[in-house]
């Protein structure tokens, strides 16, 4: 499918990129695991896991042109913890810091590996 990402521009269409979701025009948002810094970045950004980055779907009717940050993330790439969460090192996703369950038993995984 050929996109333009300038509202109402003369300029000529492109191809779209394999890591976006592009309805025509400039209707163009990044695919599930990307993030897009604004509505006129050509860059899709990898994010750290499909799960911080929740994007968009094909069959998506509405796109969300940075693409929506999954459940506990935030920020550039969806980079970040939200608040009360922090990534694990382990697996580099954000977890809930009131779980202290979870915390311990990490804690003893990481110790016996």
């Amino acid at each position: 499918m050929k996109i333009n990402l300038e509202k109402n521009s003369e300029s000529a269409c492109i191809e779209c990129d394999p890591n976006a979701v592009c309805k025509g025009g400039n209707n163009v948002g990044p695919s599930a695991g990307y993030w897009r810094l604004n509505e006129t970045a050509d860059i899709f950004v990898p994010c750290s896991s499909e799960e911080a980055c929740i994007g968009n779907r094909q069959e998506s009717i509405d796109i969300d042109i940075v693409g929506e940050c999954g459940e506990s993330y935030t920020g550039i790439a969806c980079s970040g913890c939200i608040e009360d969460y922090a990534k694990y090192a382990a697996d580099g996703l954000c977890h809930s810091c009131s779980d202290a369950a979870w915390y311990y038993i990490r804690v003893a995984l990481a110790l016996l590996a």
